[in-house]
């Protein structure tokens, strides 16, 4: 499904990848959906058989982003400080939260998205909001019990919508790598055992609730659930 390509000159280094992350290198596209690239520039993910932009963490790019404004409201980072993000992804609602003067703990279990999370972090140290963004690979369900952090925030996969269409590139492999849905109520309810002082749960607009809450802010396409403790 998913194999280490390459540019030139850095094969010795994708073999080394490829082994860390137990992939195997593409010898053959036709026996790989996707390709892990390894570029002068970083890490990416590419469709072999579609021309399609590239999945890449760039928070040099998301650093000229302005959005983000309802789930600076949601998480309320004039009040909390602290937040754990366990459901890490690409680190773009991370970064937005640790650029507007959080501490943000990520976690991510999948050794792909997680191996593309650190390049990205690494490539960006020069960005005051990535020193205060800290990466762990585990799977949140395990690992949060060991964590009371003042803020929760939870963005879990949500079940791809039966269409002729696919959705975008980066959905496709999420969904390929992840699964097409996690065990939201049980995140859930972990989480809410955790936190101190909410859990912010992110959701397409018209998606069901996970469970109950009085409090929620709504965009065009994305809402987010607030649980307060």
């Amino acid at each position: 499904m998913i194999g280490v390509t390459f540019e030139e000159g850095l094969q010795e280094q994708a073999a080394t990848l490829a082994l860390q992350l137990d992939l195997s290198l593409v010898d053959d596209p036709a026996r790989f959906q996707y390709g892990l690239r390894l570029t002068p520039q970083g890490l990416d993910i590419v469709d072999l058989h579609k021309k399609q932009r590239p999945i890449r963490v760039d928070f040099h790019q998301l650093n000229e982003d302005r959005s983000g404004g309802d789930l600076i409201k949601a998480v309320n980072t004039r009040m909390h400080k602290t937040v754990l993000d366990a459901t890490g992804g690409l680190g773009r609602d991370a970064f937005m939260l640790a650029k507007a003067g959080c501490q943000v703990i990520l976690m991510e279990k999948n050794p792909i998205i997680h191996a593309l999370l650190q390049d990205g972090l690494a490539r960006a140290q020069d960005l005051e909001a990535v020193q205060r963004m800290t990466l762990i690979h585990a799977d949140s369900l395990i690992a949060m019990p060991d964590y009371t952090p003042e803020v929760i925030y939870l963005d879990p996969m949500y079940p791809a919508r039966k269409k002729d269409a696919l959705p975008k590139l980066e959905m496709q492999v999420f969904h390929a790598l992840l699964g097409a849905e996690q065990n939201e109520q049980e995140l859930l309810q972990v989480a809410l055992n955790q936190a101190r002082k909410r859990v912010v749960v992110k959701r397409p607009i018209h998606a069901p609730v996970i469970l109950p809450t009085g409090l929620q802010f709504k965009g065009k396409t994305t809402r987010f659930d607030v649980y307060l403790k």
